[in-house]
This record gives structure tokens, C-alpha cells and sequence, in this order.
């Protein structure tokens, strides 16, 4: 085990020095010597200065078949089921109650989900992507098919991965994707830090608060003569911060009222608009920059894409690997009107344009991005440049292939299609599950006759139709083990009822 202030190495950060320890020591708090800020990373990823970097079988890997042999490279055999899911026992107790009501645990949650190796690999290429010059997936599927699923397992490698995670889940009423204001105050809200993961409701204010200290941020968005800087909102936002901060500004009203002001202006709130809040703000001495304003018009999903891509360099600015963008239920476009889904089909467009830039080939929807704003806005682009760190992800259901509107909206390279597990892989997923209930529940392992005789019935209910998603074999898992495991005597007898059942309301 590595102790604090010991000297670590890093194979993209280099060498720094051991902070502290995170989440039960599965993170790393380090001051790297390339970076600004002390900053979160995997601690299997460390090693101390001279030792050779660690074989990459050595690290956990969750998707790894639960008996699949050592092979002569790979590690020894774990004690327990529990640590090849890296989970303790509380996290154990909460899959398992996850799993009864037919939800894959967000712990563990690439252990528990069969079919999906490729569309794991390109999520994981994403993260490499958006810690660059940016990345864009669109998770296709039916209803049922694991989409959430893969958006929960992508937000908890991202903090994992030291970044900044947004997930707005997309309504027709409250967060419309034909108004862009409200989809970008959701993602503020849900905003969730990697030095901070289990605190929610931080909104900016805690990257903003990193930003004004650090030298690089200010370098990148500093105001110049004319009062205006490189980014038309982070620039002021950070100026006007830095400036509330001051301990000779003593004026009134409450500094804390101005700070927490301009924060909910940046953050998309309802509350004043600019033109309010920059004549209260007069009254400051000194010269201070302009904030423009921030309004609901559906046009505008162009200004907002700008400011989460500089958002995203000012993270990376801040020591963070960047802001990973998640956005759920898309297929709510079947509910919107022809006008509304141009404005929707723009809000999806901007955020893409967003992460990759002109690496996006063009799109009709391009022309309804241009019609926002005026004067200063009207210039503005979708992507901040220099622009690094923004990856957006996108759970959709494929349909919109078949509206006009919308075909084309993502490069063909972008897309993950999540097919239907085969009944096989559900055998294969109860064969996991029943191992792993099996460790946490501190029971004797389920005999392999045990094991194969659920996992058939498994196959075979899927097969026939009966269980038709990965909910419902998820629950009819775990209240078989629970038969198993409370009612011994039973559990052959009801094991081979469901085998003979062709119709099983689950």
C-alpha cells in the first residue's frame, strides 16, 4: 500500500507526490509536478518511482468472466467474489437490493451487464477521447435494451477517471431539448465533482472557486482592455468572482448575495435578468466586464454548447481530466412538434458540434443553430477554442433514423447499437449472479449443478419470450438465489416448476 506523501509515478501525469486516499483507496489524491492542482486517479494506475508499471491483467477488471481460468500472465485467483467486484459489504447488500427490483447495480455494474464488450470499449475510448480534444457517443437501443445502464456505468468511470459529470434526462416538459436554457440548468444541477462524488447540488461554484486560483485558467480566460475575454461568459463570470473576492471591497449589500448572483446567472437560474443584475453590480468601484444575458429561446442552444466547451477547458485547466456531458431519454422527440424537433434536433447538434467541432461533417439543423442571438452572440460558435476536455454521450432510441429531420444528425463512428442480449448471455449473466450472491450473502457457494440448473431456466424462459430484458431476468435471479437461499428444501423443486412453465408472469 502506497502512505501518504510517499513520491508516485503516473504513465500520463509523471511523477508526484500522495495527498491522500478516496473512496476505501480505489482513488488517489496527487500533486503531480504537470499540473496545477492536487488531482484524483485510479490508484491501481500509480506505482513508486523505479518499480516496473503493473501488467495490465494485474488491475481489476470487472468484465472479466467470473470462471475463466488464470492463465499464465493473469493474476492468482481473488478470496472472494467480492473483491473481483472491487465492492464492500454494504455495496454488496445494495446491489443485491438493486437487483430484486430489477435494476443492474451502478457498483459492479460492467460485472453484471453481458453483451456489451464492444459497447464498453467504445465508452472507455471516449474517456481517452474527451480528455483530448474532445468525444462524442450516441448509445442506441430499444426500450429495455440498457441504455441508462450504460450512461450509470459511464458516469461512475468518469469520476473514476478525475472527471467532472453532468446527466440531464430529457422531458417534454421540464427539460425539453427544444430549449436548450432549460437542458443546460439541468446539467448544472446534476453536477457531481471527482474530488467530491458523493456530493450533490454543488452546482459551479466549486470549479469556479479552483479556477480564480489557479494561474493557467486565469492566463486562458482573462479580460483584456476592451473588457471583454476570450470566453464572452466564463471571462466575466471569473473576473467578476475574483473581484467579490477582494478583501477591500467592502460594499453593500452582502458580498455573498453578488457572488451567489452571478453564480445563478451563469448557471442558467431564473432569477434577474442581466440587465438587473449588472445595475446592482454597478455599484462596485473598479471596472468590471459586461454579463450578457442568458435567456430561454429555443435558438440559442448555440450559446449554451459554448459555454459547457469552456467549461470543459477551464476543468482541464483545473486539474480535472475534463467534464464528461450525459444526456438520457432523447427519444422523447416523438412527443415534440415538427417546430420543436427542429429546436431539438439543434440542442443535440450544438452539443456534438460542442465535443468535436469541425470534425463534424455539416447537417441541416446547422441553420437553425445560426439564428441565435444578437450582435456579440451572433458570433458566437458552438465550440470554445482552444477548446480540450468535453465528452458528450447520448442514450437514443434508433427511430429517429426514420424522420427526416433527423437523419444524419451523428457520424455513423459515434454510434454504439446495444442489440438484445441472446438467451445465452442471459445464462451466462446468471451464472455471475448467482456466484456473487452467493460471496455476499457469506453463504456456501451454490454447487455447479445448482448454478447450471438456474441458468438454464433462465435461457429457457428468455427464449420463450417470458423473460424479455434484462430487468425482469435480473429479478427473477435474485428471488430464485433468495428460494435457495431461505428455503433449501424448495429450491430444486421450484428451479425445475419454472423449467416446465411456458408462461411466467414475472
Amino acid at each position: 500500500m502506497i502512505a501518504e506523501a510517499e513520491e508516485v509515478e503516473h504513465p500520463v501525469h509523471g511523477s508526484g507526490r500522495l495527498v491522500g486516499l478516496r473512496r476505501n483507496g480505489r482513488l488517489a489524491l496527487v500533486h503531480f509536478e504537470t499540473l496545477p492542482l492536487p488531482t484524483l486517479v485510479p490508484t491501481r494506475e500509480l506505482r513508486r518511482p523505479g518499480e516496473r508499471a503493473p501488467h495490465p491483467s494485474s488491475s481489476a477488471n470487472t468484465s472479466t468472466d467470473i470462471d475463466a481460468p488464470p492463465g499464465d500472465d493473469a493474476p492468482g485467483p481473488l478470496p472472494t467474489t467480492l473483491q473481483r467486484y472491487a465492492l464492500e459489504p454494504t455495496q454488496a447488500d445494495m446491489a443485491l437490493e438493486a437487483m430484486r427490483l430489477g435494476v443492474v447495480p451502478a457498483q459492479g455494474i460492467e460485472a453484471f451487464t453481458v453483451a456489451r464488450d464492444a459497447a464498453f470499449a467504445s465508452l472507455n475510448a471516449a474517456l481517452v477521447e474527451a480528455s483530448g480534444r474532445g468525444a462524442l457517443r450516441v448509445i442506441e437501443g430499444d426500450y429495455g435494451a440498457g441504455k441508462t445502464h450504460m450512461l450509470e456505468w459511464l458516469g461512475t468511470r468518469a469520476l473514476s477517471e478525475n472527471f467532472i459529470i453532468a446527466r440531464v434526462t430529457l422531458d417534454a416538459d421540464e427539460t425539453s431539448p427544444a430549449h436548450p436554457q432549460r437542458v443546460y440548468r439541468a446539467m448544472m444541477h446534476t453536477l457531481r465533482y471527482p474530488d467530491r462524488p458523493d456530493e450533490v447540488g454543488l452546482g459551479l461554484a466549486p470549479l469556479l472557486e479552483r479556477a480564480i486560483i489557479s494561474d493557467g485558467a486565469r492566463e486562458i480566460f482573462a479580460v483584456g482592455e476592451r473588457g471583454h475575454g476570450t470566453h464572452l461568459y466564463l471571462s466575466a463570470a471569473l473576473t467578476w468572482l475574483d473581484a467579490l473576492n477582494a478583501p477591500a471591497l467592502t460594499v453593500e449589500p452582502d458580498l455573498n448575495s453578488w457572488r451567489r448572483a452571478v453564480l445563478d446567472w451563469l448557471e442558467g437560474h431564473r432569477t434577474q435578468s442581466n440587465l438587473g443584475l449588472n445595475e446592482e453590480l454597478s455599484s462596485a468601484p473598479g471596472s468590471h466586464p459586461w454579463l450578457y444575458s442568458l435567456k430561454d429561446y429555443r435558438p440559442w442552444a448555440r450559446i449554451y454548447a459554448f459555454i459547457l466547451s469552456g467549461l470543459a477547458t477551464l476543468a482541464r485547466e483545473c486539474g480535472y481530466s475534463g467534464l464528461m456531458v450525459m444526456v438520457d431519454e432523447a427519444e422523447r422527440f416523438a412527443l415534440l412538434s415538427r417546430e420543436n424537433r427542429e429546436h431539438a434536433a439543434a440542442t443535440l447538434r450544438a452539443l456534438s458540434s460542442a465535443a468535436l467541432g469541425d470534425a463534424l461533417t455539416p447537417h441541416p439543423s446547422d441553420a437553425t443553430l445560426e439564428l441565435g442571438g444578437v450582435g456579440r452572440l451572433r458570433e458566437l460558435p458552438c465550440r470554445f477554442e482552444p477548446a480540450s476536455g468535453l465528452g458528450v454521450v447520448m442514450a437514443l432510441t434508433p427511430s429517429y433514423d426514420d424522420d427526416p429531420l433527423l437523419q444524419g444528425l451523428f457520424p455513423p463512428e459515434a454510434r454504439i447499437e446495444l442489440a438484445r442480449p441472446l438467451p445465452s448471455d442471459y445464462a451466462e449473466l446468471a451464472r455471475r449472479v448467482s456466484a456473487f450472491y452467493a460471496e455476499a450473502r457469506n453463504g456456501l457457494p451454490l454447487r455447479p449443478q445448482q448454478i447450471d440448473a438456474i441458468a438454464q431456466t433462465i435461457e429457457r424462459l428468455s427464449a420463450r419470450g417470458t423473460l424479455g430484458s434484462m430487468r425482469q431476468v435480473m429479478k427473477t435471479l435474485v428471488e430464485l438465489l433468495d428460494v435457495h437461499r431461505h428455503f433449501p428444501e424448495r429450491a430444486a423443486g421450484v428451479v425445475d416448476n419454472l423449467a416446465r412453465v411456458s408462461h411466467f408472469d414475472i
